[in-house]
């Protein structure tokens, strides 16, 4: 229910609009969420997405970084659900911010780009009440 998510906003439905976000980045902009984002997170949040979105990310990786976050998922042991999503957020969390500083311009992207957007201004207006 996309009414409960809106109200809510909580880390599992903002979660559901990593692989759609992560998809439209483009190259300077998956340039800058990998200068901000720790590598454990990043490796975290690629666990059990499409090939699609991980080829999108990889692809515009340096070749040493891409291998180091495959090496270093091969060597991860069961990692719990909420592990994946807490992580998911972070990054999210980190494209909101690019957005805030103007690095990032929700302008350029998609209906479900604007509306993560949207998501995380209701977030902070709500947080700010």
């Amino acid at each position: 229910d996309k009414t409960a998510f809106h109200k809510t906003g909580n880390a599992a439905d903002i979660a559901e609009f990593f692989e759609p976000v992560v998809q439209e980045l483009r190259n300077r902009e998956i340039h800058l969420l990998l200068k901000e984002a720790e590598n454990i997170d990043l490796r975290t949040a690629l666990i059990g997405i499409s090939r699609n979105t991980a080829e999108h990310l990889f692809h515009h990786m340096s070749e040493n970084k891409g291998r180091m976050i495959i090496e270093e998922m091969d060597h991860l042991d069961m990692v719990p659900f909420v592990d994946v999503v807490k992580s998911r957020k972070k990054i999210l969390d980190i494209l909101y911010s690019l957005t805030l500083t103007g690095e990032l311009s929700p302008d350029e992207k998609t209906e479900t780009f604007r509306n993560f957007i949207n998501l995380y201004k209701m977030r902070d207006t709500t947080a700010q009440e």
